[in-house]
């Protein structure tokens, strides 16, 4: 693997976690659960008393914000 490769994935992390950072902390729990904590839906709708299709709807909610979130830039203006 070359050493710009390395060095692109590095920077890449970077801006994912300061995009992570940056949500709304119920965002960034239910997303820590379900890909960090590899909960499934159901196991998330329990532990927050909500419904699966609730939980799947936040999930849904915080992807779409993260994506916004990581085309800023770290200033807070778009690319």
């Amino acid at each position: 693997v070359a050493v710009s490769a390395l060095v692109e994935e590095k920077i890449d992390v970077k801006l994912a976690l300061k995009s992570i950072e940056r949500l709304n902390p119920r965002y960034r729990e239910i997303l820590r659960m379900r890909y960090i904590d590899d909960l499934p839906i159901k196991a998330i709708a329990e532990k927050l008393k909500k419904s699966e299709t609730a939980v799947k709807l936040i999930i849904h909610r915080a992807k779409k914000a993260l994506q916004n979130e990581h085309k800023e830039k770290p200033g807070g203006t778009a690319v």
